[in-house]
């Protein structure tokens, strides 16, 4: 399933500073997930899965790694991916933008154990 030109929203890159694009497909999932902080396992497996195909073989290693909602967001950067053997700089680069999205633009998402 490709996007049309349409279906996305170009915006700043928080990991790499350069123009990039915000896919329509993970704003249309998260809004149906208000409190990502409690996204399950699945949930997150469904939102590495809104992205294109080639993300599909993450997502064994992120349930491996028992990674739900709250362990993406406190967790996740690109070290860590790195260490997962995530080797793609740009799949890498986009799972840590979209991270950085839903961080900035879900403020239901308490953080108080963060601090």
């Amino acid at each position: 399933m490709g996007t049309n030109k349409q279906d996305n929203i170009y915006f700043r890159s928080y990991y790499t500073q350069k123009p990039t694009i915000e896919y329509r497909s993970t704003n249309k999932y998260i809004n149906a997930r208000f409190n990502l902080a409690t996204w399950s396992i699945n949930d997150v497996s469904r939102w590495l899965r809104s992205f294109d195909e080639s993300y599909h073989i993450y997502i064994d290693i992120f349930r491996k790694d028992m990674i739900d909602g709250f362990r993406l967001f406190r967790y996740i950067n690109d070290h860590t991916l790195k260490q997962y053997g995530i080797n793609n700089k740009d799949h890498r680069e986009r799972i840590v933008d979209e991270i950085q999205y839903l961080k900035q633009n879900h403020k239901s998402i308490v953080w108080s154990s963060i601090r």
